[in-house]
Formats: C-alpha cells, sequence, structure tokens
C-alpha cells in the first residue's frame, strides 16, 4: 500500500501570518476562557500567552504544518 502525501499550497507571508494569528487567538480563547474579539494576541512572557502558544505550536506539528510552525514559534 502507497503512502500518499498532502501538499499545501504555497502560501504567502501574509496568509500564514493571518492563519497563525487566527490559530493563536483562538487557542488563547480556548485557554483562558476569554474573547479576542478578533484580535491577535500581543507577543508577551506571560504565562496565559504561553501556553497558547504551546498549543498552537503543537496544532500546527500535529499537521505537519511545517511553515505554520516555523512562523507561530518565530514571528508571534
Amino acid at each position: 500500500m502507497e503512502t500518499t502525501e498532502i501538499k499545501l499550497p504555497q502560501r504567502t507571508p501574509e496568509q500564514l501570518h493571518n492563519q497563525g494569528g487566527n490559530l493563536l487567538m483562538r487557542c488563547y480563547e480556548q485557554e483562558n476562557s476569554t474573547n479576542c474579539y478578533g484580535h491577535i494576541p500581543q507577543k508577551t512572557n506571560a504565562p496565559d500567552y504561553l501556553r497558547a502558544k504551546k498549543k498552537a505550536l503543537k496544532i500546527a506539528k500535529q499537521y505537519n504544518d511545517t511553515p505554520l510552525y516555523l512562523h507561530i514559534k518565530n514571528f508571534l
């Protein structure tokens, strides 16, 4: 049986930023039981932000989305 690999389309940096920001925002909202009202949380060393970022990285890694993983890790 052959394994097929799903190839994701190439995304622009703006698309990566939007996707990563949305994922981070959703994780932040879930972790902290709050509503961000569509705004991406600001990068800080606060424990609640770091928990959300860790969860977003875990989700990106789970789906083998390397460009999104690297973007969240480096820029968000």
